[in-house]
C-alpha cells in the first residue's frame, strides 16, 4: 500500500496554478509581462506603416516628421514615394513664401536619424531612375547617340537639382536638399559601401557603362567651363 501511495505521489501531474501561487508568481510573471510589452512595442514600431499625411492639411513639421520616420515614406513602394514627394513639392512650390520658409525650416531641423531615413527613401527613387536610364543607354549602338543621351541626362539632372536647391525659377529660395546633403556619404569608401549595400551585382553591371560615361562627360563639361573663364 505504501509503495502504491508513493507511486501516486511521483506521477501526480504538474499543477501550473500552484506554481504561480504566492510571491513566486510575481517573480515569474513580471519579467514575462515586461518582455511581452517590449516585444509588442517593437512589433508595433517595426511593422506599423504610417499613412501619408495630407500635405494640403498637415503643417510642414508633420510633413518633415513623416519623411524622416522609419514607418513613414520609406515604407511605401518606390513609385508611391516618388508620387508623394512630387505632389508635395508641387503644392509647396505654389504656396505662400511663409509656408515655403516653414517647410525649409522643418526639413533643416530634422535629426540625423531622420535625415538618414529620408535619404534611404529617396535613394530608392534615384536607383530606379538610374537603372531605367542605363537600360535605355545600353540599347543605343552609336557613340553619337550615347553622347547625346548622356548630355540630355546631365542637363535634366542639373535643372532638377537647381530647382530643389531653391535656385530655379519655379520656387526660388525653397531649398529642400539640405537633409539629403547632410546624410550623403562624404568619403569615397563610404560612397562605394553605400552603392554595394543598395544594389545587386547585376544592377551594378548594368549601370556601370552609363555611370562611367556620365562621370566622364560631366568632368569634361566642368573642365570646359573652367577654361572658358
Amino acid at each position: 500500500m505504501k509503495s502504491r501511495s508513493k507511486s501516486r505521489k511521483q506521477t501526480r501531474p504538474f499543477d501550473l496554478r500552484a506554481f504561480f501561487a504566492g510571491p513566486r508568481k510575481w517573480f515569474v510573471l513580471v519579467p514575462s509581462i515586461v518582455l511581452l510589452i517590449g516585444a509588442g512595442w517593437w512589433g508595433y514600431r517595426s511593422f506599423t506603416v504610417l499613412p501619408p499625411p495630407d500635405f494640403k492639411q498637415a503643417d510642414p513639421r508633420q510633413l518633415a516628421d513623416y519623411l524622416g520616420d522609419s514607418r513613414g515614406l520609406v515604407r511605401l513602394s518606390v513609385d508611391q514615394r516618388e508620387r508623394y514627394l512630387a505632389d508635395s513639392w508641387q503644392y509647396y512650390s505654389k504656396a505662400s513664401p511663409e509656408q515655403q520658409r516653414a517647410l525649409v525650416r522643418s526639413l533643416n531641423s530634422m535629426t540625423p536619424a531622420q535625415q538618414r531615413t529620408f535619404s534611404n527613401a529617396t535613394a530608392g527613387i534615384a536607383k530606379k531612375h538610374v537603372l531605367e536610364h542605363a537600360e535605355r543607354y545600353n540599347r543605343l549602338r552609336s557613340e553619337a547617340e550615347r553622347a547625346r543621351y548622356v548630355d540630355n541626362f546631365i542637363r535634366d539632372f542639373n535643372n532638377l537639382r537647381r530647382e530643389l536647391s531653391g535656385n530655379g525659377t519655379i520656387a526660388p529660395g525653397m531649398e529642400v536638399l539640405n537633409p539629403l546633403n547632410a546624410a550623403a556619404p562624404k568619403k569615397p569608401e563610404d560612397v562605394q559601401a553605400a552603392i554595394v549595400n543598395n544594389t545587386s551585382p547585376g544592377e551594378r553591371a548594368k549601370a556601370e557603362p552609363f555611370i562611367n560615361d556620365v562621370v566622364k562627360r560631366n568632368q569634361t563639361k566642368i573642365a570646359e567651363a573652367r577654361n572658358a573663364r
